[in-house]
């Protein structure tokens, strides 16, 4: 996995909820977030249309910040160092 640019991961769950982890891959976490867009757009569109709005708003937000931060985790993670070479002597 190489690196991933944090603010890419957030802009990308700020346009639709999950795509940021799925950018990071993190599959599950994405899939979370993306029926949560789901279902609050469908509350939006058939309940209430106030309240669905902000709450899709809000799990973007959301969905836009943990990407971010998973982002910015898979770039600290510290490589494995090389094996000593063996001295024959």
């Amino acid at each position: 996995m190489g690196k991933k640019n944090p603010l890419l991961a957030a802009a990308f769950s700020v346009f639709i909820a999950g795509l940021g982890q799925f950018y990071v891959d993190r599959f599950w976490r994405g899939m979370l977030f993306l029926l949560a867009e789901v279902m609050t757009a469908s509350y939006s569109l058939f309940g209430s249309e106030q309240a669905g709005f902000i709450l899709n708003i809000g799990v973007s937000f959301v969905a836009a910040a943990d990407a971010y931060k998973l982002a910015k985790a898979a770039n600290e993670v510290v490589p494995k160092p090389p094996e000593p070479k063996e001295l024959f002597i």
